[in-house]
């Protein structure tokens, strides 16, 4: 994981509000960026958690 990678994510997700607040994108479409978006950052989080664990049994 990178942190550019989840500020991307985390702007299309900002994004993607905006724009359904505004009108401009329909809630389902909306939902389904977002469950995507909410995905992502979820995997990320995940590959981090073992990137911490993997480090933990180099150091043992």
């Amino acid at each position: 994981m990178n942190c550019y990678t989840l500020a991307s994510n985390l702007g299309l997700t900002l994004r993607v509000v905006a724009d359904m607040e505004e009108g401009k994108l329909p809630s389902p479409m909306a939902r389904e960026y977002l469950q995507a978006g909410a995905r992502a950052i979820m995997q990320m989080w995940r590959d981090l958690e073992e990137q911490e664990r993997a480090g933990c049994k180099a150091l043992a």
